[in-house]
């Protein structure tokens, strides 16, 4: 087993020190929400903090934003570690209006989406110096139960995190803000493994375009190349079976996947040091209309996926998918 921590220089440490503080408050709040589950005696602690993340409104509100989390410099050594970057397709953002609402799609999900923690919801990578609006402006989507989750859903609620309820987007689009969604969700985490083809759930995915329309924001679309290689994922027929069933009533994927650990390459839940490269599309100008029929959904979403594809075929060759295809489930 080859041994990280001999001669490696410190700027290196400390980008490695601050992807594990993700991962494992992360992991360590998922253990502690466990534990308060199945143990008793925590009980008494866990129902009140139950009802009070019942009774607040915030994830269904906007959050509780504090700005100085997305720019803190504890970002710029998390980005460093794989590295990541941030590419603003023809220099788009040069031009854009001041108060234009945005919806980012993002893709892929991978199997916890560190591209979107790195390139668009922090200012890691610069994406709120090129568009300052969004330092305040901005709600990215996640999974209701990560709202039930002790220490973890306080930390969600200051990066300005919403649930994937539509009311709650609806809502965070009616104040004036920009939303960003992980279209794939939790079922194309399961599809997220190196070296493979790119498989996005999108084919039958028209809820953000109708959300776009009624709402009269323009649709971006945002590829990460190198989302899906940060971690190795057990795949087969049979496990693959389970994760379904999981998803199906559970509500989250349970992915199973290894990278490194802190002090090795070859074993750990550490992301691997992949290069990340986030690459935001120009704006798709979305007319509002408040009730979009069928056949306009769906001429949208075919002109969406063919943009997508095109911002894929464009760049794969420069950031390393050469050989990898961009398919459609």
């Amino acid at each position: 087993m080859r041994v990280s921590i001999v001669k490696v220089p410190w700027l290196r440490r400390r980008q490695t020190a601050a992807v594990a503080a993700i991962v494992f408050f992360a992991l360590g709040c998922l253990l502690l929400w466990f534990f308060a589950i199945i143990c008793p005696i925590m009980w008494w602690i866990y129902i009140p903090y139950l009802l009070v993340a019942y009774l607040d409104k915030a994830p269904q509100k906007g959050g509780r934003l504090i700005s100085r989390m997305r720019t803190s410099t504890f970002w710029k050594y998390f980005c460093g570690y794989f590295p990541a970057e941030l590419v603003f397709e023809n220099n788009w953002h040069e031009k854009q209006k001041e108060n234009q609402q945005y919806l980012f799609a993002v893709h892929p999900h991978g199997v916890v989406s560190l591209s979107v923690w790195a390139n668009v919801l922090s200012n890691g990578t610069g994406f709120h110096d090129k568009l300052p609006s969004m330092l305040t402006k901005l709600r990215m989507v996640t999974l209701p139960i990560n709202f039930y989750i002790p220490f973890w859903r306080e930390f969600l609620l200051f990066m300005g995190l919403i649930n994937s309820h539509e009311h709650s987007i609806v809502a965070a689009l009616k104040d004036g803000c920009s939303v960003g969604i992980v279209v794939g969700g939790a079922e194309e985490a399961l599809d997220a493994v190196p070296n493979a083809d790119h498989k996005l759930t999108l084919r039958k995915r028209r809820g953000f375009i109708r959300l776009a329309m009624k709402n009269g924001c323009h649709i971006v679309p945002v590829f990460s190349f190198g989302e899906n290689d940060l971690f190795d994922q057990t795949s087969h027929p049979n496990i693959r079976r389970i994760q379904r069933f999981v998803k199906k009533y559970v509500g989250f994927s349970t992915p199973l996947f290894r990278g490194r650990g802190i002090f090795n390459y070859d074993f750990g839940l550490m992301p691997y040091r992949q290069q990340i490269t986030t690459i935001v599309g120009k704006p798709i100008k979305i007319e509002k209309n408040e009730n979009p029929t069928p056949e306009q959904l769906n001429q949208v979403h075919e002109f969406y996926l063919e943009t997508l594809k095109n911002l894929y075929y464009s760049h794969r060759e420069k950031y390393g998918s050469v050989d990898r295809e961009l398919v459609f489930c």
